[in-house]
């Protein structure tokens, strides 16, 4: 079972690196293919995000009714492909269509995963699986800046090996191919060698999913401005955090004209051992607060994290250098997995 949490993470580690690494490619995508600032802000936001939560409820409504094995190696497999199909791109078109694609395929991950660890342990071993399938994530943008950086890095020379196959090619659309190719290999070594495990107690009826659906409606009716309010905050949160990580890297390069290759490995140095405390301290918090009786803890640590993103995360972009701008960015990377608890 281990084995198959392993792989799991890792699908979920390459999902985020396809998500995040065109972000480190921005200058060069735009030079070839002669697009502006909001094209690709299109591109690494509403391509991508419209797909992942339009698809999230019937991926989990799929996950709850099919194999769920299948489900995340077929959408790791077509997250890789649309990565490697972006490498291929030579429109604002053809690149957007590759994004969603990645999208549609990232939707799966987390449903089926969750629900996968469900079965494979016994409930007094799960919050050790769900901690380090979680502990993966909150680090995995750290780590996706590093494998990016390091994909930079090789680019130039596997063209220089390959000069007959890849002479013609940009180093960005090499760098999308030396990312997505893993990702293939991970989704196949899963569909062969994991298996589906037996699902724990009985699945149910067509008309506990209706009544269920009926109490959410009840739900909203009774506590509509509140759940508003959260879903709002919670949207915002969303907003601010992945538009600062989609532009982190090409702001760092304009403004300080800091080299495309380094600026990913500086990122990676703060991301990882900060993502990796800021998972590890939000479950305490919460603990704390509930031990004092503060129901409201979940709220109270999003409205924290999306002031703290809002307060540091704007300061961080009027930094007159670039040691100030990362110094801040610890601040705000130290918050990062805050809601996930």
């Amino acid at each position: 079972a281990w084995y198959a949490v392993w792989l799991l993470v890792l699908a979920y580690a390459f999902g985020v690196l396809d998500r995040i690494v065109l972000s480190l490619l921005v200058q060069p995508v735009k030079a070839d293919l002669g697009l502006s600032d909001t094209q690709m802000g299109l591109i690494l936001g509403p391509a991508f995000a419209l797909f992942y939560t339009l698809l999230g409820l019937p991926a989990g409504m799929l996950v709850d009714r099919w194999r769920r094995v299948p489900v995340v190696w077929a959408g790791l497999l077509l997250t890789s492909i649309a990565t490697l199909g972006a490498g291929f791109a030579g429109a604002f078109l053809t690149l957007a269509l590759a994004r969603m694609a990645a999208g549609a395929g990232q939707a799966t991950t987390w449903p089926a995963c969750t629900s996968l660890m469900a079965d494979f342990f016994p409930a007094g071993q799960r919050a050790r699986a769900y901690g380090i399938f979680a502990m993966g994530g909150s680090i995995g943008i750290g780590m996706a800046y590093l494998l990016g950086g390091i994909a930079i890095d090789l680019a130039a020379g596997v063209r220089a090996s390959l000069p007959q196959l890849l002479g013609g090619w940009r180093e960005w659309q090499i760098v999308l191919l030396l990312v997505g190719a893993p990702g293939v290999l991970v989704a196949l070594l899963m569909g062969i060698t994991v298996r589906e495990p037996l699902r724990r107690g009985a699945a149910a009826p067509p008309q506990a999913l209706l009544k269920s659906i009926g109490r959410f409606f009840a739900e909203v009716r009774i506590n509509g401005v509140a759940l508003t309010a959260v879903m709002l905050g919670a949207v915002a949160n969303t907003m601010v955090i992945n538009a600062q990580l989609s532009w982190l890297p090409t702001f760092f390069e304009r403004t300080y004209g800091m080299p495309a290759a380094q600026v990913p490995k500086l990122l990676a140095l703060v991301g990882v051992p900060c993502g990796l405390l800021s998972a590890v301290t939000a479950g305490w918090v919460l603990s704390w607060l509930a031990k004092r009786g503060r129901d409201d803890g979940p709220v109270l640590v999003i409205m924290l994290q999306l002031a703290v993103w809002l307060t540091f995360g704007t300061l961080k972009c009027f930094m007159p250098t670039p040691e100030l701008a990362l110094a801040l960015h610890v601040v705000t990377s130290l918050s990062e997995a805050a809601p996930l608890p």
